[in-house]
């Protein structure tokens, strides 16, 4: 009778152990999975809500993320509707990292909008969910210089980013700051810097940019 009323207490006290072991492991797992969704207000709307009621996170954010790259550019799509759609795809999908690239240089460096602090907002929010990404922080870093003014720290943030990734906005910019300097200064290791990434812009996804290129690439034929 003894030696049964000892198991039972030793075994309540092992489950009382493993409960307590258990608890704080589900603990932990759902604050690891609150942490890893998004946290915030931004980007909610019935449209969001509804693709995450239904599953549709994934296929919502892809077609947040198409009218986003259609749209801008547009006459009337101005820079708080790229703050606003890329909230949107951050809502359903907050590690949709081309949504930051993307949407953060546009607002800040496109002169019709030039929006700083849209751009550090989006990227920030991006910095927030991707910590490890490679690239994120340059472009930070290269929205942070082109707010100050301060051209070098631009160049050296996004030809960093250049070296790896194919980014054509990125390249314009790149590429019109090298004309500008050449022009100042008529030094000629400036323009060849230009042409250089007005070759590679030659194969551009946009027409746009293409076009451009071909022409600067005339205009400066003897530095081709």
């Amino acid at each position: 009778m003894l030696k049964s009323r000892i198991y039972n207490i030793i075994v309540g006290f092992m489950g009382i152990i493993i409960l307590i072991y258990v608890s704080s492991y589900m603990g932990n797992v759902e604050g690891e999975l609150y942490r890893m969704q998004y946290q915030g207000e931004e980007g909610k709307s019935p449209i969001t809500i509804n693709n995450k009621l239904m599953g549709f996170k994934k296929f919502g954010s892809s077609i947040l993320w198409i009218k986003q790259v259609l749209d801008v550019g547009s006459f009337d799509y101005k820079a708080e509707r790229i703050k606003e759609n890329s909230e949107k795809i951050s809502y359903l999908d907050p590690y949709f990292i081309s949504n930051y690239y993307f949407s953060g240089t546009v607002v800040a460096l496109i002169k019709s909008y030039s929006r700083y602090d849209y751009g550090f907002e989006i990227l920030k929010r991006g910095l927030k969910y991707n910590p490890d990404d490679k690239y994120i922080k340059n472009y930070l870093g290269g929205v942070a210089a082109a707010s100050k003014g301060d051209i070098e720290s631009l160049l050296i943030s996004f030809e960093s980013i250049l070296e790896d990734v194919r980014d054509d906005r990125l390249m314009n910019v790149v590429a019109y700051i090298y004309e500008e300097k050449y022009k100042k200064t008529k030094n000629k290791e400036y323009i060849k810097k230009a042409v250089y990434y007005w070759d590679k812009m030659q194969n551009a996804k946009e027409e746009l940019y293409q076009k451009r290129a071909l022409k600067k690439l005339d205009e400066y034929r003897k530095y081709n």
